[in-house]
């Protein structure tokens, strides 16, 4: 691994929680080692991992000195990622889930993004390209890069895509108390993100590196059992939200579970979890009709019958990790951050349509009053 040290950069602490992931873990360490930013210190949060990832991360730390390892009782990633921030030096801190990906330039670009914002910037997330298990990119996909005062958007949809595409200023971290871990014991957890997110961006504003510099890692575990729990996390934040900002309009929280609903039911449906996507397209329909109107719901749901009978009649095993079905795989280390920002013009749906609103709220101010 590089061991790249500059005491005249300012020190980025990059924070990886990590729960049994002795699989994932070493990369997610190389990917953070590997920086081309020349400042860097790397914690390991192991969350109670009864498998070999201390001992690898052990492996990786007597390679490289930046690296640091804390133990602590299974809390989940909330108290995980606290841990972190509480044992951080730098001034800024980096999420990276064990199993995502990073491209080397990612804090470098943020960075410089965050140095040219100035102190009223909290948070510069980046792009992120969905992978599968072997990091071949399933999709990327491309908003426009909202910046600014952003709260009503992030209210409608998590457009930073996760904990790992961003880049957070310690001192805003400190201020919101860092991530709610009372979520899990509610016992939802996967909203944890947006809650730290909008808390930050009520009173800070948000800046985008404009690249894909983040891999967000699709595995066949990663909803099936979760899933449920990431919509009523959801739930609770929205709840919260609109009980703190009553200004905000009605229709935004609709239209926000809805979204998040069926989203959901398009990504267990294109991963084969049939039942599971039909229960949450049954619960977008009553939430939110027009959110239940979506064309890739259409097609994941016909890619999952299409699954389900060949797993009836014997043709395929259902035991499967996530795969990209591309003919030509592509990996995420291999293609250029900057491929795939510039997009043909399309005529805009309703999610286009609803954003838009959401961005003329921010645009006009709605919200923050405290």
């Amino acid at each position: 691994m590089a061991n790249l040290s500059d005491e005249s950069a300012t020190l980025v602490s990059v924070v990886i929680p990590v729960h049994n992931g002795c699989g994932f873990v070493e990369n997610a360490v190389r990917c953070a080692a590997e920086q081309t930013w020349p400042s860097i210190e790397i914690i390991v949060v192991d969350d109670g991992s009864t498998d070999a990832t201390a001992s690898v991360v052990r492996e990786c730390a007597a390679r490289d000195k930046r690296v640091r390892l804390i133990h602590q009782a299974n809390g989940g990633v909330a108290v995980a990622r606290n841990a972190g921030i509480a044992s951080a030096q730098g001034d800024y801190v980096a999420f990276l889930d064990a199993d995502d990906l990073w491209h080397r330039e990612k804090i470098s670009k943020q960075m410089e993004v965050m140095q040219r914002g100035g102190a009223d910037t909290g948070i510069v997330y980046c792009r992120y390209r969905e992978v599968d298990s072997d990091g071949a990119i399933i999709k990327s996909p491309h908003f426009p890069p909202y910046e600014g005062y952003v709260y009503p958007l992030l209210v409608l949809f998590n457009f930073m895509g996760g904990g790992s595409a961003v880049l957070v200023r310690r001192k805003c971290l400190l201020e919101i108390g860092g991530f709610d871990p009372s979520l899990r014991a509610r016992g939802a957890q996967g909203a944890e993100d947006t809650r730290a997110f909008l808390a930050i961006s009520e009173r800070y504003t948000v800046r985008i590196a404009d690249f894909y510099l983040m891999g967000y890692r699709l595995s066949d575990g990663s909803m099936s059992s979760n899933i449920f729990k990431m919509f009523k996390s959801r739930q609770i934040v929205l709840r919260e939200v609109r009980n703190r900002h009553p200004e905000l309009p009605a229709f935004l929280f609709r239209w926000a579970a809805g979204e998040n609903a069926s989203w959901l039911a398009e990504r267990s449906l294109r991963e084969g979890k049939f039942r599971q996507g039909l229960a949450l397209l049954a619960r977008t329909i009553l939430i939110d009709p027009q959110s239940a109107l979506n064309l890739r719901i259409a097609r994941s749901l016909t890619r999952g019958i299409s699954r389900r009978l060949k797993d009836w009649f014997g043709w395929t095993s259902s035991d499967h990790p996530v795969k990209s079905k591309r003919q030509h795989i592509r990996h995420f280390h291999e293609i250029s951050p900057e491929e795939g920002l510039q997009t043909e013009p399309r005529i805009p749906d309703r999610h286009d349509r609803r954003r838009a609103v959401a961005a003329r709220l921010a645009v006009a101010g709605v919200v923050p009053t405290s």
